[in-house]
């Protein structure tokens, strides 16, 4: 067995892995590009957290904190558990609404895991924000592991998202105007050609006609 036959029948059993399966089969181009794409995302949606960390850590008042302590602090009180609903929320649209053209990879695991993390989520932020008893400790290192856990589920959907539609590339954009225009240079310069050929017998059935009526004119006189 040749190492590429042998590595086509470890990529298709590591596919069927649940969540994470399809990655194997994906390009290195949807990898960059879903990074590219989320990584912009990202920096906005967390912009509340880092710049409000910058903004009180330039306050006289929390001189004594470091930048690391008001970072902290700005996800302290459970808002790391709304961040993470509205950073899965758009993977239940991806997976439940089925594209006619291409099957979104591991679209019931996906959704169900997206789901089931929404559902905790805001389970354990009306506890934090009903002044119910709970462990906060608890809490908010659930929330930090949550975050993270939804920052890769929506890459890895945002990537899978990518592998349902051929790759276009600029050749590919252009490629029908290119065909138009070479097929209709090659239909114009076979009716130019006809139509020079056609002329060219008429010409000479004229010429052949004016030859034989020259004798016979000079006859006459």
């Amino acid at each position: 067995m040749s190492p590429k036959t042998r590595w086509v029948r470890v990529r298709g059993a590591l596919a069927k892995i649940p969540l994470i399966g399809h990655l194997f089969e994906c390009a290195w181009a949807d990898y960059f590009e879903s990074l590219v794409e989320y990584s912009n995302s990202l920096l906005w949606s967390t912009m509340p957290f880092w710049l409000g960390a910058v903004i009180l850590f330039v306050q006289e008042q929390n001189g004594a904190k470091t930048f690391l302590d008001t970072f902290t602090g700005t996800f302290r009180n459970g808002e790391l558990l709304v961040f993470t609903i509205g950073t899965v929320t758009p993977i239940t649209y991806m997976t439940w609404f089925e594209d006619p053209k291409r099957r979104f990879p591991h679209r019931l695991a996906i959704g169900t895991f997206a789901v089931f993390l929404i559902v905790l989520c805001a389970s354990f932020f009306a506890l934090q924000k009903g002044k119910v008893p709970t462990k906060s400790d608890y809490i908010y290192y659930t929330s930090l592991a949550f975050a993270a856990v939804a920052i890769s589920l929506r890459y890895i959907a945002i990537v899978y998202n990518k592998t349902k539609y051929p790759h276009t590339s600029e050749q590919d954009l252009t490629r029908p105007s290119s065909d138009y225009t070479d097929d209709f240079e090659r239909a114009t310069q076979s009716t130019v050609a006809a139509q020079t050929v056609g002329r060219q017998v008429t010409d000479f059935h004229d010429a052949f006609a004016d030859a034989l009526a020259t004798p016979n004119d000079a006859r006459r006189d």
